[in-house]
């Protein structure tokens, strides 16, 4: 399953004043294929490509490989 994340920028807006950084992260894990719901925890940290972190306003699931045709996806947290 691929994650990306995008940062709008210190404006905070959008695709305005060039500042915008987005980073994909793979994750690899079979058990996603399993049938059953299971607990992911991906750290900010992974994705290194943002220049910054404080105006996160894309969450973006990619296509799954490994034949996974669906992608169910429940409670999304956001913690330190």
């Amino acid at each position: 399953m691929k994650i990306k994340l995008y940062d709008f920028g210190a404006n905070g807006v959008y695709n305005n004043g060039g500042d915008d950084s987005s980073d994909e992260y793979t994750y690899n894990n079979p058990s996603l294929a399993s049938g059953n719901w299971v607990s992911v925890e991906l750290p900010l940290s992974f994705f290194t490509g943002l220049t910054s972190k404080a105006h996160l306003g894309q969450f973006i699931l990619g296509p799954p490989s490994s034949g996974i045709t669906e992608i169910l996806v429940d409670n999304i947290y956001f913690h330190n």
